[in-house]
């Protein structure tokens, strides 16, 4: 681990410190991260200010919305059971910080991940000064890892998963990777099959543990959380023929679009919510565009008013996918036939079946969902139409696989429960040992 930790701070740190420099002058998003972190430290110190340095904290590192999402349901497990805790939550993207902010949270501190130079990270952790640090999925910077092992803070990696094909298995990315994750104290795996492809990583194999995958605890959380009254008009909550496309690409909406129009001279009352993964007003424009060459009449939720009948209903805000597809009866789920699909299991716990298009190898539970004869590929745009076609012809077909969907997530659930098991039987050793900051939390309160 030392000639990494030298060669990574000499070499990789440099580069990396020019390369995001160079890509802002063409990424407004990367532009927007370098503003945000200008008074990264003192903006942190003054949230510190007034919070006892004898609380437990617990500091927990998302990378983006995504991981964001997995990490909701095990920071409201933590609060339920460790009341008194502090939760300082870290981003990397600007993105979802800003989205975080804005909203209501159950973190007492939000801030960004500082750029991972040395004398960064030590600053970060001198301030937050975590008992316990938990990374979401992949989001992992070396020298916050190893600067936190060196100072006793249990480190946690949840959710975790290497992909078979991943870079991270060629021989060099490899023991650089090793390095990093030999850092945590525990690796939580999401299943089996992921526990296969982290073994390569950890070396002392009792610290790599199965405990399931959060997201399915936190789409089941979000479909019983919010209903569709106030997030949809009166005439798209009525369960009628809905085709609910979501995180859609330009790839994707030249595929469904065309595949969805065919489908719709078959079975005249289909319609369709199409939702983009951003939603830009250049995005829109591309839909609207290709709608227009299909002869589909459109409308933005933005702009619809009672009394319009447009077929396609164009979604132009976000953070509202996962309740939309309560309003549907079948999905397709978006990145799938651009970089990667996106999250399938915010249409499955729903009981909609979902399609969606071969680049699907970046979703552990889409290949499952394929193998278990559930989730539906489709190649292209007559594959798109023909299976759309069937579930809106076939009711007892689409009942089937809907019940095999909802019944899916259930399953897996639970995963957050698991993870806060292994933190307090870690905290209450650390405290039997003399190591704990504080005295310990009474579970009875929770």
């Amino acid at each position: 681990m030392r000639g990494w930790f030298f060669f990574y701070n000499a070499v990789i740190v440099p580069f990396m410190f020019v390369a995001f420099h160079v890509a802002a002058l063409f990424s407004p998003k990367i532009r927007a991260g370098i503003k945000g972190r200008s008074n990264l430290m003192s903006d942190l110190a003054r949230q510190f200010h007034a919070i006892s340095p004898q609380r437990l904290r617990i500091w927990i590192h998302a990378a983006s919305m995504g991981e964001y999402e997995q990490a909701r349901p095990l920071i409201r497990e933590i609060k339920q059971r460790l009341p008194e805790c502090m939760i300082i939550l870290s981003f990397f993207s600007p993105s979802a910080y800003e989205h975080v902010q804005k909203s209501a949270s159950l973190t007492e501190v939000i801030t960004y991940l500082p750029f991972d130079s040395y004398r960064l990270a030590q600053r970060f952790l001198r301030i937050v000064q975590p008992d316990v640090g938990i990374f979401i999925r992949h989001d992992l910077w070396p020298n916050h890892l190893w600067l936190a092992n060196n100072l006793g803070v249990f480190l946690m990696l949840a959710s975790a998963s290497v992909h078979e094909k991943s870079l991270r298995h060629k021989p060099v990315l490899r023991s650089l990777n090793r390095a990093i994750i030999e850092s945590f104290d525990v690796v939580c795996a999401i299943s089996k099959n992921a526990v296969h492809g982290l073994t390569k990583f950890v070396r002392r194999r009792e610290r790599l543990l199965i405990t399931g995958d959060t997201r399915y605890d936190q789409v089941l959380f979000r479909s019983r959380e919010k209903k569709l009254d106030g997030v949809l008009p009166q005439a798209w909550r009525e369960g009628k023929k809905t085709f609910v496309a979501g995180s859609i690409w330009p790839e994707d909406a030249a595929v469904i679009l065309p595949a969805f129009a065919a489908a719709r001279k078959q079975i005249s009352d289909l319609r369709m919510m199409i939702v983009p993964h951003e939603p830009t007003p250049g995005h829109v424009q591309e839909i609207e565009t290709i709608c227009k060459t299909f002869e589909l009449a459109e409308v933005a939720l933005s702009q619809w008013s009672d009394g319009d009948r447009s077929p396609v209903l164009i979604v132009d805000r976000i953070g509202i996918l996962a309740n939309l597809y309560g309003a549907g009866q079948i999905a397709y789920v978006g990145g799938s036939f651009g970089p990667g699909i996106h999250n399938v299991l915010e249409a499955a716990v729903h009981g909609l079946p979902a399609l969606f298009g071969p680049r699907m190898r970046n979703s552990a539970e889409a290949i499952e969902l394929v193998d278990l004869g559930i989730g539906q590929i489709v190649v292209d745009e007559a594959a798109c139409r023909e299976t759309l076609t069937k579930f809106f012809t076939d009711e007892n077909h689409r009942r089937r696989i809907a019940e095999q969907s909802h019944a899916f997530v259930l399953e897996r659930c639970g995963a957050s429960t698991k993870l806060v098991d292994l933190l307090l039987e870690a905290i209450d050793k650390r405290q039997r040992q003399g190591e704990g900051q504080c005295s310990p939390v009474d579970e009875s309160t929770g």
